[in-house]
């Protein structure tokens, strides 16, 4: 499992980061996966496996469609594909399917009346 973690963590934030911000600009730290703290991350499903509670799959399990939030970030987006966190407005995108058929999503994050990619560096 903790290879997992690490894989995701090193896709979204960077191999030699052991801190970073989440796509809603909380702060994480890696050692403080799975924990309800301050900087506590969780992997998200961008695109949920059952989107807006509807009782399906729909997402992917592919790294494609895994991303770190924090946990806080994570608890006010659930299944949700588009919302606001932490006063930013997020809607989740079809961008693709897996060779499962699968559904993989990419969020976008909007700012300034802007859209960018979440994985951007939209803060600069």
């Amino acid at each position: 499992m903790q290879e997992y973690v690490k894989r995701v963590w090193d896709s979204c934030i960077g191999a030699d980061l052991k801190e970073g911000f989440d796509a809603f600009g909380y702060p994480i730290k890696f050692n403080e996966y799975g924990l309800k703290s301050k900087h506590g991350w969780t992997i998200d499903h961008t695109w949920p496996l059952s989107p807006n509670g509807i009782d399906y799959a729909n997402g992917s399990e592919s790294m494609q469609n895994l991303q770190v939030l924090s946990t806080k970030a994570n608890n006010k987006k659930g299944n949700q594909v588009t919302g606001k966190i932490n006063n930013i407005v997020f809607a989740v995108t079809k961008a693709s399917i897996d060779k499962n058929k699968n559904n993989i999503g990419r969020m976008k994050i909007q700012k300034n009346n802007k859209w960018y990619w979440a994985y951007n560096d939209w803060k600069k």
